[in-house]
């Protein structure tokens, strides 16, 4: 039985570690695919993903895009032991903006914000059928980012709702989840001990 487990935790809490950690152990042959999800749009992001990449074993495929993961899991499955998304909050961010282009984020209506609401909850779905449908490991990396204090800005309400829906339909949808709390892995689905 294949693992499909939800690595979820706030900033710096060791979810990339974690997951990375977890996919060498679920792959003794090392046939290990890494999704990355950022897009590169400014100095600090470039710095953040190079230290993301410096960080991946060797032995490690990678591939890096945000959009259709479900289906490019689902077909890449049988070529890997697992499969590690890192990240889901990466890809939302990514198809947001994809969405809003250059608007100011203060003149959305109503309605857009409920499509990107919606949005967001079709991009999970389809990326939880393809994990289904995988047949080897896959590990999901993602942000809690509703557990501090409520964003200030239309922008950061959005996403924190759009972000916070996406992980409740792969913690539902998954057979394990793990929350990163400190470095230290809190088992709060499934049988990982």
């Amino acid at each position: 039985m294949y693992t499909k487990m939800l690595v979820t935790g706030g900033a710096r809490s060791g979810k990339s570690r974690y997951a990375q950690e977890l996919a060498k152990e679920l792959s003794p042959e090392g046939r290990v695919l890494y999704v990355a999800t950022a897009k590169v749009w400014d100095e600090e992001m470039a710095v953040r993903v190079r230290k993301h990449q410096e960080s991946r074993p060797a032995s490690c495929d990678t591939y890096e895009g945000y959009q259709d993961l479900g289906a490019v899991i689902a077909a890449r499955g049988e070529q890997y032991e697992t499969i590690l998304v890192d990240c889901l909050t990466m890809l939302l961010n990514g198809r947001l903006f994809d969405e809003i282009g250059m608007q100011d984020p203060d003149t959305l209506t109503k309605q857009q914000k409920k499509e990107l609401e919606e949005m967001a909850v079709k991009e999970a779905q389809a990326l939880a059928d393809g994990i289904q449908k995988a047949h080897c490991h896959v590990i999901v990396v993602t942000n809690e980012v509703g557990m501090g204090i409520v964003p200030d800005t239309v922008l950061g309400r959005l996403f924190r709702d759009m972000a916070g829906r996406a992980n409740q339909i792969l913690a539902g949808a998954l057979s394990d989840v793990t929350l990163m709390v400190s470095g230290i892995p809190v088992y709060v689905k499934g049988g990982r001990k």
